[in-house]
């Protein structure tokens, strides 16, 4: 393995490392995706989306051969989502080697965004969705961004769940109630395995919390919902978290995220053609 490889490798490594055990985040929309003969890593931004706010469809090409970098590579945006909307818009490099589309996206809901590449006169296109959530007047945030992952041999992991306003970020309370919706999936993000649902409480000014014993190691996503507050769980972002065998006990530490390793993947390609180009 060249030195190119080996240093695009362990960026990627530790971006892995990262994400895999970067306790409870926000669930991220970015994914990699083949059209024809070339490799794309798109994300929407700011991720997640909000409704009434402009999107920035940002997306990075290599090709599938060799995994060369392709910064130049003609690039068109097609838009479409709730009420109708239908827009296409051309990608613009944004001087960074990533290529750029603005659009408005005005309503909350599930949007398709399908990007379509031109080569020589052949066009090829894939697809990927998203979500645009309801501009709530809260946003939603771990309590302790540096708290370890959970282990499956706590008996009572604590969940701390900040809300704080959408503008000032500053703690605040909107709601009386607040519904933790817990739910295991497979590592890819594809099959829900199972879902338990758990009364928060509040425990000062915009924080609320509860106890919970993950008893299986794997991939959760934690919804909210809340009567008093008039929102439901497709209203807020997801946030998720990684439970994990106690390291004594295991053999071998858990595989990270499918998705996670999928976008490593491509990353060292990416970084990789980047570090050739020099």
């Amino acid at each position: 393995m060249t030195k190119a490889n080996l240093t695009a490798l362990a960026l990627c490594a530790l971006l892995l490392a990262g994400s895999a055990s970067a306790h409870i985040v926000t669930y991220q929309q970015a994914v990699p995706l083949t059209l024809g003969p070339y490799n794309a890593l798109v994300q929407p931004k700011p991720d997640p989306m909000y409704a009434n706010s402009a999107l920035s469809m940002t997306a990075i090409f290599s090709r599938v051969a060799d995994g060369t970098y392709v910064p130049d590579l003609p690039a068109t945006l097609q838009l479409t989502g709730p009420g109708g909307l239908n827009k296409t818009t051309t990608m613009q490099p944004d001087g960074t080697g990533y290529v750029v589309a603005l659009v408005a996206v005005p309503t909350a809901g599930n949007y398709t965004a399908r990007i379509i590449v031109t080569d020589q006169g052949n066009e090829y296109a894939n697809q990927t969705q998203f979500v645009a959530y309801p501009d709530l007047p809260i946003r939603f945030q771990t309590e302790d961004p540096n708290q370890p992952d959970p282990a499956t041999n706590d008996s009572s992991f604590l969940i701390g769940i900040v809300t704080v306003d959408n503008i000032t970020l500053e703690r605040k309370d909107v709601m009386t109630d607040l519904t933790l919706i817990l739910e295991q999936w497979s590592d890819d993000h594809r099959t829900l395995h199972s879902t338990t649902i758990v009364l928060m409480e509040h425990a000062g000014k915009g924080l609320w919390r509860t106890s919970y014993a993950f008893t299986t190691q794997g991939m959760f996503h934690l919804r909210f919902s809340s009567l008093s507050g008039g929102f439901k769980p497709d209203d807020v972002p997801i946030l998720h978290v990684y439970a994990r065998d106690d390291p004594a006990k295991a053999k071998k530490a858990p595989l990270p995220d499918a998705g996670l390793v999928t976008l490593a993947l491509a990353g060292v390609a990416l970084l990789a053609a980047a570090r050739r180009r020099r």
